[in-house]
């Protein structure tokens, strides 16, 4: 069962890509709120492998691990 800090973590990730993609489509400067970003950039880590997500961001193997959700 999802609780609810859960699923406002899911909301904000969401609303955050969402609002990244209407910005680009817009022309428009990526202007998110820091800690939207962090936020969401933490809860995107939580779902990629560790060693594969780690690797790929230090260049040390192709990035594999992306997308992380579909």
């Amino acid at each position: 069962m999802t609780t609810w800090g859960e699923a406002v973590r899911i909301v904000l990730l969401e609303s955050t890509v969402h609002l990244l993609d209407v910005l680009d489509a817009l022309g428009r400067p990526p202007q998110v709120p820091a800690p939207a970003l962090r936020e969401t950039a933490h809860l995107l880590a939580e779902l990629a492998d560790p060693v594969a997500l780690v690797e790929a961001a230090t260049g040390r193997a192709t990035p594999t691990v992306f997308p992380v959700l579909r």
